[in-house]
């Protein structure tokens, strides 16, 4: 899925085109947004295992969901924005099969 802010994996805002797998620190708001899934914010964990957007650009085919009126902007920021690290999903714009799998309020319609 992608996160509220365009995250892939856990590749918050500002991970690198050249991102390898790795150990990251959580963002706030993944952790925020986790919290219900972990029974409490104090229940998340800090840190994750990711793999970074080079690993994930390597794949063959990338699928991708989103589903919520909440996910709209970002989803149109990540297929149609400017490519870089402030919506790290964008960098999927550079690779040849993907597939977006959106329900109709994450896709604007």
């Amino acid at each position: 899925g992608i996160g509220g802010e365009g995250h892939i994996g856990f590749n918050e805002k500002g991970s690198a085109l050249d991102s390898r797998t790795r150990r990251v620190a959580l963002a706030r708001k993944t952790i925020i947004d986790a919290a219900p899934s972990f029974g409490g914010e104090e229940n998340v964990p800090t840190h994750a295992i990711t793999m970074g957007v080079a690993s994930i650009l390597e794949a063959k085919r990338i699928v991708l969901m989103a589903r919520g009126a909440s996910k709209k902007e970002i989803v149109h920021l990540a297929i149609s924005g400017e490519v870089g690290p402030d919506v790290p999903a964008s960098f999927l714009q550079n690779h040849k099969n993907v597939g977006w799998f959106l329900d109709g309020d994450a896709a604007g319609s």
